[in-house]
């Protein structure tokens, strides 16, 4: 599979920081923050998000193409096209 290309402007990288940092938040956001973040800030592997994560490389793919895909479900202030 082709590797999912994610890129983030400074709103999108602020409000995933804010998710990864927030006490508020669920587990699973931030987790879903983090991999993205480890995507497309630092361009990670799959499975050295999925370790660094502590989920499945599956579960990383799964979460960098719906964040691709605009369909994460999160209100982020923009639309992803």
């Amino acid at each position: 599979m082709a590797k999912t290309k994610i890129v983030l402007d400074e709103e999108e990288k602020r409000e995933l920081n804010r998710r990864l940092r927030a006490s508020t938040v669920s587990v699973r956001d931030r987790q879903r923050a983090q991999i993205i973040l480890l995507r497309a800030c630092e361009g990670h592997t799959q499975i050295a998000i999925g370790a660094k994560a502590g989920v499945a490389r599956v579960t990383v793919s799964y979460w960098c193409q719906r964040f691709a895909q605009g369909t994460i479900g999160w209100s982020i202030g923009c639309a992803r096209a």
